[in-house]
């Protein structure tokens, strides 16, 4: 990938903060904003950016809780007293299990199992734990992108 003034183009930071970083050292905008605001740039291009991530704990809420459902009627059907070394192995298992379903609908986000797996996560970032932000934020976060630029640039980091 090319470079003017020694910052790379395409994705900077990681995967569950992945932005875009503009060739020219203007404000980067979050990777979503790509496709939903094509041609903007800084504060206009982050403002067009769906709030909601597919990384986002709160996806974990779907597959989590049909797991648990999973393992408690497993074990419900195996004994009918159930220890609770049972109860916490089946607690693990849910958990890894929840955890594979994620990292799964996270790379096959197309898909309809995924889509309906990642739907409460979803619903949950939509109305609950996220909000658009605020100019004042919009400006601050595109300050901080130029500096994180311009030092990732230097290589000062």
């Amino acid at each position: 990938p090319g470079a003017a003034g020694g910052v790379p183009q395409g994705l900077v930071g990681g995967a569950a903060g992945a932005t875009r970083g503009a060739a020219d050292g203007s404000a980067a905008a979050p990777a979503g904003a790509a496709a939903a605001g094509a041609g903007l740039t800084g504060r206009s291009a982050a403002a067009a950016a769906p709030k909601e991530h597919e990384r986002c704990g709160s996806n974990l809420v779907g597959p989590l809780f049909f797991a648990t459902v999973a393992t408690n009627v497993v074990l419900r059907a195996s004994s009918k007293r159930i220890s609770p070394a049972a109860q916490a192995a089946a607690g693990a298992v849910s958990l890894g299990a929840a955890l594979e379903a994620l990292r799964w609908a996270t790379k096959h986000g197309d898909s309809l199992a995924a889509r309906v797996m990642m739907s409460p996560g979803k619903f949950i970032q939509k109305t609950l734990t996220t909000s658009e932000p605020t100019p004042d934020q919009l400006e601050v976060a595109e300050r901080a992108m130029k500096e994180l630029l311009r030092v990732e640039a230097a290589g000062a980091y």
